[in-house]
């Protein structure tokens, strides 16, 4: 679970194998608000900014941004470098930091 610039706590809602939605939920309406579908097989996710979201599937990054799309596009394969399996996710003062199995 995340929280964004505007309070509201972000969260993956597992609905099967093949469908998870990034939902946001605002404390003081009491309202849930789906941002965008999560990337199958993933449920970690770092907010970049107050509206923009990073995945990470396998040796992928995907990025979404309602600004410019509603989909989350593949935007950098780490696979060249070895790196597979990324776990973990975490983002600090403009840093992506990831864990994964490197091969």
């Amino acid at each position: 679970m995340k929280q964004d610039d505007d309070g509201k706590l972000l969260f993956t809602h597992v609905i099967n194998e093949e469908l998870r939605n990034i939902k946001s939920y605002d404390l003081e309406s009491n309202k849930t608000e789906v941002i965008c579908h999560a990337i199958v097989g993933s449920e970690d996710f770092e907010i970049i900014s107050n509206e923009a979201l990073i995945m990470a599937n396998n040796s992928k990054l995907y990025y979404f941004d309602p600004a410019v799309s509603s989909s989350c596009p593949e935007v950098l394969d780490l696979s060249e470098f070895g790196i597979r399996d990324i776990s973990r996710l975490a983002y600090r003062r403009k840093r992506l930091v990831l864990v994964s199995n490197k091969q």
